[in-house]
């Protein structure tokens, strides 16, 4: 009887794990541009926007891997989890674009649907919302 329990508890185990991690991946989309003129209080210049998503993003740890006029790369590294992301931008708005990531189970079937662990998701949420608290403060003091 033990044997047989057993049995059927390593069964349910072998067909429950698959489904449980696809549950743990949501579909990837193309992220809109995030105007800065909802976030700051005044217009900001190139320069501001790019200080605001480089001190944005070290609030949750994401790190400059590189940057170029109107562009900087940002990679994110939790030892077994790591993205790196494009963010372009202007004095206007901010995009933030997917490049690549290790332990995410990012696949892409070539059927233009990719999907990804979830917590890609609340990374990018995260990033988002601290570089939007930095804009809201940026320019606002008197000049």
């Amino acid at each position: 009887m033990k044997r047989t329990a057993m049995l059927v508890v390593l069964f349910l185990a072998c067909v429950a794990s698959p489904l449980a991690l696809a549950a743990r991946t949501g579909t990837m989309f193309e992220m809109a541009p995030v105007s800065v003129a909802a976030s700051a209080k005044t217009p900001l210049t190139v320069e501001q926007v790019r200080s605001a998503i480089a001190a944005g993003s070290a609030v949750n740890g994401w790190t400059v891997k590189s940057e170029e006029p109107g562009k900087i790369v940002l990679a994110l590294d939790k030892g077994k989890y790591y993205v790196e992301l494009n963010v372009p931008y202007s004095a206007t708005e901010y995009k933030i674009e997917y490049v690549k990531s290790e332990g995410l189970k990012y696949s892409d079937k070539g059927d233009g649907v990719a999907t990804i662990h979830q917590g890609y998701f609340r990374w990018i949420g995260n990033l988002m919302h601290a570089i939007n608290a930095v804009l809201a403060t940026t320019g606002s003091a008197p000049q």
